[in-house]
């Protein structure tokens, strides 16, 4: 269970270092810093991956050094009788319109001691005297390599969103297929995927499926070059494509979704056809592993970013 939210830079959750203990103590200081819609929390979670910002004592007059985001394991419950640990303070997000199957919920810390060794310390890390050190020269670039390891979220949605959209639209073919309606006088009704109104929706809809199915094969496979190899420039363009076809695909499939659903008439709302069902649980997609709009400006800033565009604006 990752406990984190869309603005991971200004998260307000706290893990302050103790060195006489040798121990961070998580704090959630207030009712907006709680994290919502946290995947396995409200009931069956024993452990969550809390983003806090990492605050180290200081010797000035500040009191104390944020040192930027940092990842914590930090236990929510008992092994044995499963009841929430001190401190630890759990909601149940309640019925949803989909994914019931996941028991979303809520956290909140209120002084939780975790030991210091669990600190996931890839890209920083804490000595039991207080000490800092890291390979990443800032905060930037390490808070950058931090959540450059959730990418695998985004790449797995847009694959998984591929997969609903090529359901839809085989439910529709083929249900296009085989309803017949209307016809020349006296001749067999004909197939109503022969109309070109029915054509003009679903054809161009299944090309884009091949499209987006070579596009995010192509991208679990740089994901995976990159998780092997760890290059610096196969990690910006993961974090690059990801974003922009997370948010590509999914907006792509909820909108083909209802289309497919009316392409199949009345039949398309019975139940037992699905498009209810995937319609509710693709849903969440578009707000899953960061908000589709916010994305996209992501993608954008990247793109205006890009040496190669600073250098060509510059030659102009």
């Amino acid at each position: 269970m990752c406990f984190k939210g869309s603005n991971v830079q200004g998260l307000q959750t706290v893990a302050t270092f103790d060195p006489i203990t040798d121990e961070f103590i998580i704090n959630t200081p207030n009712d907006g810093a709680i994290k919502w819609w946290i995947g396995n929390a409200a009931v069956h979670g024993k452990f969550a991956s809390v983003f806090a910002k990492l605050m180290l004592p200081a010797h000035d007059a500040k009191g104390v050094s944020d040192m930027g985001v940092h990842a914590f394991i930090v236990p929510i419950r008992d092994l044995k009788t499963h009841q929430a640990l001190p401190g630890i303070e759990i909601h149940d997000c309640g019925h949803k319109v989909g994914l019931n199957g996941v028991d979303n919920g809520a956290l909140r810390f209120t002084s939780v001691r975790i030991p210091r060794d669990n600190l996931l310390n890839r890209f920083g890390d804490v000595s039991p005297d207080g000490k800092y050190t890291s390979s990443l020269p800032t905060i930037n670039k390490r808070f950058a390599a931090t959540l450059g390891e959730l990418v695998g979220g985004r790449v797995a949605l847009a694959s998984s969103s591929t997969s609903v959209l090529k359901i839809a639209n085989a439910i529709a073919i083929r249900y296009s297929l085989l309803r017949q309606q209307f016809g020349p006088p006296k001749q067999p009704e004909v197939s109503i995927l022969d109309y070109q109104s029915q054509q003009h929706k679903l054809m161009p809809m299944l090309a884009s499926t091949y499209a987006f199915h070579f596009a995010t094969s192509y991208l679990v496979e740089i994901y995976s070059q990159m998780k092997t190899t760890h290059v610096e420039q196969l990690v910006g363009d993961v974090h690059t494509l990801s974003a922009g076809l997370k948010a590509c695909v999914t907006s792509y499939t909820a909108k083909s979704l209802s289309v497919c659903r009316e392409a199949c008439g009345g039949h398309g709302y019975a139940a037992v056809n699905r498009f209810g069902i995937l319609r509710n649980d693709h849903d969440i997609f578009q707000t899953f592993e960061g908000d589709n709009t916010v994305l996209l400006q992501q993608v954008a800033h990247l793109i205006l970013s890009c040496p190669c565009l600073k250098t060509l604006n510059a030659n102009s």
